[in-house]
């Protein structure tokens, strides 16, 4: 997502061919993670959340030594429902979602009316998106209807 961003902000309007080839590139110069989320323009909130959630995403994707070796050494293979883990992922879902969201609709304003009369009013749509967790969404929704 970062990369994406990054690139639309350079190349703006010019042909996926050349954003693809952009992302090669990016990665040649290892222009990635944090270091990239601080060269894209988006207000200092956005960024810090889009870390943070880059971070907690990371440590799933790339385990503590701890955990590998918990994993390792468990008694059996049967995963058991933990309810407290569930309503920790589906948080961080629903965060990871509201970012994306906002940032998408931040990039193509016109969207956001279309997405506003989902329900019967603008007002509504963003009661419902707080209500839900999609506070960053709410937010970009709010400034298009002030």
């Amino acid at each position: 997502m970062a990369q994406a961003l990054y690139i639309e902000q350079k190349l703006g309007d010019s042909g996926i061919i050349s954003k693809v080839r952009t992302t090669s590139i990016l990665e040649d110069v290892r222009l990635r993670g944090t270091s990239l989320i601080e060269k894209i323009e988006m207000n200092n909130e956005t960024r810090k959340e889009m870390k943070r959630l880059y971070s907690v995403l990371c440590d799933y994707v790339h385990p503590s030594a701890e955990l590998v070796q918990q994993i390792l050494t468990s008694d059996g293979y049967f995963v058991e429902f933990d309810d407290t883990q569930y309503h920790s992922l589906l948080n961080l879902y629903t965060q990871t979602c509201d970012l994306v969201i906002s940032l998408v609709i931040s990039r193509f304003p016109k969207s956001i009316e279309r997405f506003l009369w989902l329900r019967s009013s603008p007002e509504e749509m963003i009661d419902g998106l707080k209500e839900e967790g999609y506070l960053l969404t709410a937010q970009v929704c709010e400034r298009r209807v002030e």
